[in-house]
C-alpha cells in the first residue's frame, strides 16, 4: 500500500470486495488504506452467537475483534460492508436475533445476510447428509442471489422456513425499520438508475416469494460432489 501511495497510484479508488480477517486489523492498517485510495473494507461476521462462531463455524475471531475491526475501520474514515450467515446447523431463533441485533450494533454501511449453502465436499455438507436433509439438488440451486432453503437437520430444532423468516426479518429490519438507512440508499444516483434491479431486490428481501418456502423432501438421488452437481447441472 505505501508502494501505491508513492507511485500516485492512490488515486484509484478500491476496496477489500471479499472481506478482510477482523483479527488482523487496525486504525494504524486502515489509516494506511485510506491514504493508499481505500474506500470501503468489509468483514465476514457471519454469526452474532459465541458459540456458533466457535463450533460450528469455526472461525478464529471473536466478538470483541469483530466490534474492534469495525470501530477501526470508521475511524480512518472507511466504509463497511458486514457480511453474514443465516441457517447454519444447529442455528435457532435466538442465535439467528442475536446476529440481527449485532449487525444493528455495527451499523456498517452495507450489510449483507445470506443463507448458507452445504457445497459438495465441504463438512458442513458431510454433516448435514449425516443428520439431516440436503434440498440443494442442481447448481442454481446453490447460486448467491438465488436465496432459499437448501436443508433441514433432523434434531427436532433446526427450521428452515423459521430461517427463511429470520433472513428477510434482518433485511427489513436493518434497511426498511430504519429512516437513516432508508434515506442513504434513495438520496444515491445508483439507486435510481438501477431501479428495475432495486424493485426486484426489494420484493425477494423484504417481501419474498413463494418458491422460498423449504420443500418438505429431499431430492432421491442428492449429489455428492461439486464434480456430480457441474455434470448434473451441465
Amino acid at each position: 500500500m505505501r508502494r501505491l501511495i508513492e507511485e500516485g497510484l492512490n488515486t484509484v479508488p478500491w476496496v477489500t470486495v471479499h472481506g478482510m480477517k477482523v483479527n488482523h486489523t487496525d486504525l494504524e492498517l486502515f489509516q494506511l488504506m485510506k491514504a493508499a485510495g481505500c474506500k470501503r473494507v468489509g468483514f465476514g461476521v457471519e454469526n452474532g452467537d459465541p458459540y456458533m462462531l466457535r463450533n460450528v463455524i469455526r472461525k478464529s475471531q471473536t466478538l470483541d475483534q469483530v466490534r474492534d475491526a469495525f470501530r477501526n475501520a470508521k475511524a480512518a474514515n472507511l466504509q463497511t460492508m458486514g457480511f453474514f450467515i443465516f441457517g447454519m446447523p444447529n442455528e435457532t431463533e435466538e442465535t439467528m436475533e442475536a446476529t440481527i441485533q449485532l449487525a444493528l450494533e455495527l451499523d456498517p454501511d452495507l450489510a449483507n445476510f445470506m443463507l448458507a449453502a452445504p457445497f459438495p465436499g465441504t463438512k458442513m455438507y458431510d454433516m448435514i447428509e449425516e443428520g439431516g436433509e440436503i434440498f440443494a439438488n442442481e447448481w442454481p440451486d446453490f447460486a448467491i442471489h438465488e436465496q432459499k432453503a437448501r436443508f433441514t437437520m433432523n434434531d427436532g430444532v433446526y427450521d428452515p422456513d423459521l430461517v427463511i423468516r429470520k433472513w428477510r426479518e434482518a433485511y427489513r429490519r436493518y434497511y426498511l425499520f430504519r429512516p437513516k438507512r432508508v434515506w442513504e440508499k434513495v438520496s444515491k444516483k445508483s439507486f435510481w438508475l438501477d431501479l428495475p434491479n432495486t424493485v426486484d431486490n426489494a420484493r425477494r428481501f423484504f417481501i419474498g416469494k413463494t418458491d422460498q418456502n423449504a420443500p418438505s423432501f429431499a431430492p432421491e438421488e442428492p449429489v455428492t460432489s461439486m464434480k456430480g452437481l457441474l455434470e448434473r447441472t451441465l
